[in-house]
């Protein structure tokens, strides 16, 4: 997640860091933080943890 920053250089660069580039959040208006928190935390309630 990127918070009032998404420029080019920094999308290529975040995008790259994310596990998948689906999982790079650029955020312009901190009142759509907790929506981005809540997408992020729906992704860890479908993790499964096997043996």
């Amino acid at each position: 997640m990127v918070l009032q920053a998404d420029t080019a250089a920094n999308r290529s660069l975040h995008s790259a860091c994310a596990s998948d580039p689906s999982d790079y959040y650029p955020v312009e208006d901190p009142a759509k933080l907790p929506n981005v928190f809540q997408t992020i935390a729906n992704k860890f309630s479908r993790l499964q943890l096997t043996n």
